[in-house]
């Protein structure tokens, strides 16, 4: 069952809407640009929207313009084009980045609390404040009218707010300008949006740029010109009018249902956010707002919880959702934060979900913190259902993440070896295991040299393409891709070109190609060599089986179980050295030798979803094993880790490495 909860991003369109769009796409040359002087049908209709957009939120032509958009985001720019220069724009840290984009353009202010507002009044000088009618981060839902002092404006915005909740609500509002994107109520990605202006506020505005038929005359050598009524002049060349049309019948038909199913919204909010809080989650969100859920785990950052919810078929988002204010406030960074996070790399939309800074105490004690960089956001939509919020926390709930598990200590004497060899020729495809290699500068000898790459020229991974686990690499005379689905298999040496690249592409219904590495690096993501601790897989293994052992008396035949048959193999975590050594010692392994060889730690190796790939049915596990269970024990400041990446510094002339040979100067840290 597939579950979208990612509503306050695109709603989701009604099957009678997607109707609609077809059968008023089919008359599209019914209608003429209503800039001609043959279009009056059009021209009808576009006025016949605007009327019942005004109508329906509550004001008329008498007090209020309507002004059609590229989207909620387009309205934003028009205003910060519009507004005289001599304004302070006021905005509440709640706001989406489209208003923030405002801000830029005039002298500023940010209000850091609503209940702040009113102490934005200047004097006589004009005063714009702008804030959202729900916010996007977390559902809050501010007042719809405020009460105004002195000369302060207000900007309005609606987008999320109207996507649960009536446009006829806005008849409450006595904002000066509201926006709102048309895609979020009806989830028509038209690029359409609404500016609805106050008359009495259109005296801020004094607009510049004029284009296509927006103007009635105009004398070229002096600019001169006589615009257009103030709304055609304010819609800069020819608006989408199909769009427009298509828009408005979507709209009758969708308001009486966001009308119906209002309530019902709020009811599968609280219970999320009741169950979410009872699960030990960290939630963002209050009780009775708007339809949106946002939460993090107290340790595992919103990437790992998305890849989990993602494995089981439902649809959320992660991060800041463009509100950085709100995110920022809830999730308690400072603005020394954020510039750390921007000189550590991290960007919108990475996976960098926790970062760790050091903080000095009240104590002046100096201590390295870890902190969440963005949230997980459930957002209900009006076709959202209690069957799928129970799915969500039984998942959640199924999946349980505890803080920390206490490793399951073995008796353990034998001196650690080297147990494992495996390379893995093509990147992502599956390895080849071996008794020796020969040490090289970028690594194994034959590790990771080809790597496949689709028609944009970008690798093809484990991760965004499970189906890449169906080839296999082997080593006869020379090296071969074999399909394991159906035996069929192609040498590289001699067919590398046009007819290996027509086999991959055949074979994984994917246009994509063979490409070769030469030279001092390979293909590898980050160090040379990942190593793996065989003791630590039978950790792991036991781990897998006894989440389905429901009574404490049988646990122990999950132990004896595990040293038998193995769930989770090598493949999952596509190691390069396997040793046999105490489980976990090699996270604290800083360096080792194996014979006049060193290997220099890099760095734990973090895993995500790649490793939920069943390489037998080249799909995601449905358990999501292993990192469900991984994610119980080995959770490392938000980071799931398992296994330690090595580089490795040879001076002598023999480079061989081989299997059975014990570790020796071995360093911890």
């Amino acid at each position: 069952m597939k579950i979208f909860l990612d509503n306050a991003a695109n709603a989701i369109t009604h099957p009678e809407i997607i109707k609609i769009n077809n059968q008023l796409n089919l008359q599209i040359n019914k209608y003429n640009n209503p800039h001609n002087n043959n279009s009056s049908d059009t021209s009808d209709k576009i006025s016949q929207a605007r009327h019942f957009i005004l109508e329906e939120c509550g004001f008329s032509t008498d007090t209020h313009y309507c002004i059609f958009t590229s989207g909620a985001t387009g309205s934003c720019k028009l205003l910060s084009e519009s507004i005289h220069k001599s304004i302070t724009f006021n905005y509440l840290f709640d706001n989406h980045n489209s208003i923030l984009g405002i801000a830029k353009c005039f002298n500023n202010n940010f209000v850091e609390s609503f209940e702040n507002y009113t102490h934005c009044s200047n004097g006589n000088n004009l005063v714009v404040f702008a804030y959202p009618a729900e916010s996007n981060f977390n559902g809050k839902i501010y007042p719809l009218s405020l009460t105004k002092q002195g000369n302060i404006y207000t900007i309005l915005d609606a987008s999320k707010y109207l996507s649960t909740h009536p446009m006829k609500n806005l008849k409450d509002s006595n904002a000066d300008f509201i926006l709102f994107s048309i895609y979020k109520i009806t989830g028509l990605p038209q690029g359409l949006g609404v500016l609805l202006i106050k008359k009495s506020a259109a005296c801020l505005l004094d607009k510049k740029y004029f284009g296509g038929g927006t103007i009635h005359s105009i004398i070229p050598s002096t600019l001169d010109i006589v615009p257009r009524p103030f709304q055609e002049y304010y819609e800069d060349g020819t608006i989408p009018y199909m769009n427009i049309i298509i828009a408005h019948k979507a709209l009758q038909f969708i308001q009486p249902l966001i009308t119906s199913r209002m309530k019902e919204t709020v009811i599968l909010t609280n219970y999320l956010i009741t169950n979410l809080i009872d699960l030990g989650y960290i939630v963002y969100s209050v009780w009775d707002n708007g339809s949106i859920v946002t939460f993090n785990h107290k340790t595992i950052g919103h990437k790992t919880i998305e890849s989990l919810l993602e494995s089981h078929g439902i649809r959320c988002r992660t991060g800041c959702f463009c509100n950085p204010g709100a995110c920022q406030r809830a999730i308690g960074l400072s603005d020394k934060d954020l510039l750390f996070f921007r000189k550590s790399g991290k960007k919108c939309w990475d996976n960098t979900d926790t970062v760790t800074i050091e903080e000095t105490n009240v104590s002046g004690i100096t201590e390295k913190v870890t902190k969440h960089t963005g949230a997980v956001r459930l957002s209900v939509g009006l076709f959202t259902t209690m069957a799928e919020t129970k799915r969500v926390i039984e998942v959640l709930h199924i999946n349980n993440l505890p803080n920390k598990q206490t490793p399951i200590v073995t008796i353990y004497n034998k001196s650690p070896k080297l147990v494992k060899l495996f390379v893995y020729p093509v990147k992502s495809c599956n390895g080849i295991e071996i008794t020796s290699s020969i040490i090289q500068s970028n690594g194994l000898r034959y590790d990771r040299m080809y790597a496949i790459i689709d028609s944009k020229g970008q690798l093809l991974t484990a991760k965004r393409f499970p189906q890449i686990t169906k080839l296999k690499v082997v080593f006869n005379t020379r090296l071969a891709i074999v399909n394991r689905e159906t035996g069929e298999s192609i040498q590289i040496n001699e067919n590398f070109g046009v007819k290996i690249n027509k086999w991959l592409t055949e074979t994984l219904k994917l246009d994509c190609s063979l490409i070769y590495q030469s030279g001092e690096t390979n293909f590898s993501n980050t160090s040379q060599y990942l190593l793996v601790n065989e003791q630590s897989m039978y950790d792991l293994n036991y781990r897998v089986i006894e989440r389905y052992f429901r009574y404490q008396f049988l646990k122990p035949l999950a132990y004896l179980f595990s040293r038998w048959y193995w769930f989770i193999g090598y493949d999952r975590f596509r190691p390069n050295l396997v040793i046999n050594s105490r489980e976990y010692s090699e996270d604290s392994l800083e360096s080792f030798k194996i014979k006049e060889h060193q290997f220099i730690k890099d760095m734990l190796c973090t895993r995500c979803n790649s490793t939920t790939i069943d390489n037998n049915t080249f799909a995601r596990d449905p358990s999501f094993e292993p990192m469900t269970t991984l994610m119980g024990y080995r959770n490392n400041a938000g980071k799931v880790n398992f296994g330690v990446l090595y580089s490795c510094h040879n001076d002598k002339s023999s480079a061989v490495i081989e299997t059975g040979t014990e570790l020796h100067e071995m360093k911890f840290g």
